[in-house]
Formats: structure tokens, sequence, C-alpha cells
């Protein structure tokens, strides 16, 4: 999710903004010098050497140089404003849905860099989340580009929408968002980048297409991690089925890390369930797993008697005490 903005930047703005130096520090110093950007063309292209589609100039957006965020002060006269004036409550939820709604893909950036710095934390978080997700629906390389840009060149450093901007784009293209992630230019957010499309491809009808991916990366120890984010999302989704592909682990650490993964992510909606799928683990899966703890918390939280009469399903023993 998006963050809150880093407070320690306001007064640096606040104590420049008025001034001819400001202007220059924000908007990049001596124009003349600055390099010419180039043009952000709209659409897709189907990219010749590999297949895979992206929007056009994506090496440059990914690496920030296109569709640069620029700092806009909080004004009474923007259009966020007035919702906030005039809303209260669902309505004003409602009233920010339709705004998103209504601003073209090619304003949203400015929309976003208008609610910066905008003093209600609720109303900025919602704005955000559904801007980025209309541009990541439709022009999803222009708003990683705008989303990269933000965390490594603005006052915010918030990498939140840039995992959030590539969760939503392997939603429906997740070859394409895996390769956008990889050509991400700084290591941090290419491994969060890429844990985050595994992990919404996991919850897409092909699953198993993010294992195999992944294992072809070469992400060393980092696969246990990326194993981890994928059977996450497949476990929201089909938890059974992704208990049942454990079978093609061959790590058996890995293997019983990932049950558990599995155990606690599915206890969320259905303790009962994923109780039921920890007892058919073998004993020493049982033993080593640390979902047991989770599982009956969410028992008890959901139904008291239930979690105690569970118990006696439960061998008596070490796991019986836990």
């Amino acid at each position: 999710m998006i963050k809150s903005l880093l407070r320690t930047w306001f007064p640096v703005l606040a104590a420049f903004a008025l001034g001819w130096a400001a202007q220059a520090y924000w908007l990049g110093g001596n124009q003349a010098a600055k390099p010419e950007a180039k043009p952000r063309a709209t659409g897709t292209y189907v990219n010749k050497q590999n297949g895979s589609v992206f929007s056009t100039n994506l090496k440059n957006m990914v690496k920030g140089q296109d569709a640069q965020p620029q700092l806009e002060a909080w004004s009474p006269e923007s259009a966020l404003a007035k919702i906030l004036a005039a809303n209260r409550g669902g309505q004003r939820e409602l009233a920010i849905a339709g705004l998103v709604n209504q601003t073209p893909v090619s304003e949203l950036g400015k929309l976003i860099d208008e609610a910066r710095f905008c003093p209600d934390d609720d109303a900025r978080s919602d704005l955000l989340n559904l801007a980025y997700a209309k541009w990541a629906a439709l022009d999803p390389a222009s708003a990683l580009a705008f989303a990269r840009t933000a965390a490594t060149k603005r006052y915010d450093k918030d990498s939140g929408p840039l995992t959030e901007v590539l969760a939503t784009w392997a939603g429906h293209d997740p070859q394409g968002a895996l390769a956008a992630a990889e050509a991400l230019d700084l290591s941090t957010f290419r491994m969060d980048g890429i844990r985050a499309v595994l992990q919404a491809w996991g919850e897409t009808s092909d699953p198993q297409g993010a294992v195999d991916a992944a294992k072809k990366l070469g992400l060393g120890t980092q696969l246990n991690s990326a194993l981890t984010a994928i059977y996450t999302g497949w476990a929201q989704r089909d938890p059974a089925g992704a208990f049942a592909a454990l079978s093609s682990v061959e790590n058996l650490n890995t293997r019983n890390n990932l049950a558990g993964t599995i155990l606690t992510t599915m206890a969320d909606q259905d303790p009962k369930g994923a109780l039921a799928l920890f007892q058919t683990l073998s004993p020493g899966a049982q033993n080593s797993s640390q979902a047991l703890n989770y599982i009956f918390s969410r028992l008890t939280i959901q139904n008291p008697q239930s979690a105690v009469s569970a118990l006696s399903s439960i061998p008596i023993g070490a796991l019986h005490e836990r």
C-alpha cells in the first residue's frame, strides 16, 4: 500500500517554495543544461525480439527518464480539495473514485502530484491507490516509470506504488510485468518488484507458470523468497491446489516452509480447512511447521468453542502443548 509522505522534507519545501532557488532545485536546475526529455507515446507495441507487449520507450520509462513527476503545492482549489470540502464519509470516497475515473490517463500523474500534499492521509491514500491502479491497468509502463521516479527522485522516497503497479500489471500480463521488474536499474527495487509480480502471478489461473518462471530467473538464495511470494498468492486463490503442488518442490525444508505459508494464508479465511490440511502433513512436517499456533489463533477468534473442540484432534505431546 502507498505509505504516508516523509514529512521531514516538508519544511525544506516550505522554506524554499517562494524562491527562484527552490524552482531551480525542484525542476532540475539549469534547464539549458538539462537533457531534453524523450517524448512518451501512448499505446503498446510488440517487441519483435521476444514477442512481449510493452509500452513504447520502455527502457527509458523504467529508468525514470520519462514522465517525471513534478512537485505541486497543496492547493485549496484542486479537485481533491474541493471534494474534501464538500463531502464526508462514504460520499467522499465515492467522489474520489469518480474523480479518478473521469481523469484521462495522460493527466493521472498531475492528479497524483496534486494529492501528495493533501493534509488528509486517508483521502490522499485513497486517491493514490485508485489512480495508480487505473494507470497500471491501462498503461502500466508509464505508471511504472512515474512510480519509479517518485521512489528515487522525490521527497517521499516511497517504493510502494512501484510494486503495486507491477502487481496490477501482472494480473493481466505477468510475463510483461516480470520483464519490466527485471529491467529495473536498482537491485532493491528489482527484487521487490520481482516478488510482487510473482505473488500476483500466483493469484492468476496459471500459478505453476509463476513457479516455472521463478526457477529460470537464476535467483540463487533469493529463490525461496520468490517461491514464498508465489505460494502466498496461490494460496489466496486456491489453497488446496497450492498445497497439492508442493510435491514438485524437491527441497524438504523449502517444502515444509511453503506448507506453513499456505496454511497461515488459508487460516485467515478458513481456519478449519487449514487445520484439516495441516493434519495431512507427515508427523515430521507437522513438528517443523510454525502454522499451528496461527491456525488456532484464527479458530479462537472465529469460534472459541470450536477451537477447544479441535484440540482433541491434535496428538498428545509437544505438538499438542503448543
